[in-house]
């Protein structure tokens, strides 16, 4: 059998097992930030707070912020 037959089975192969995968469902990932909100520096924590907000927009799915 040539190289080139047993890469494609073998990618055959792979391509198969790799729909078999088990999917994370219904779990809502939660994201805490301690960061100060009164006072002098009150500025850096909603700048903190704004960064967060655009990560989670770019991970995308179930994700729950705690300030």
């Amino acid at each position: 059998m040539s190289v080139f037959v047993k890469t494609w089975g073998l990618f055959a192969i792979w391509l198969a097992l790799a729909g078999c995968t088990v999917m994370e469902s219904g779990r809502v990932k939660k994201i805490a930030l301690l960061a100060p909100f009164e006072g002098p520096r009150r500025a850096i924590g909603y700048n903190a707070l704004y960064a967060l907000r655009l990560a989670r927009a770019d991970v995308g799915g179930d994700v729950q912020l705690l300030a």
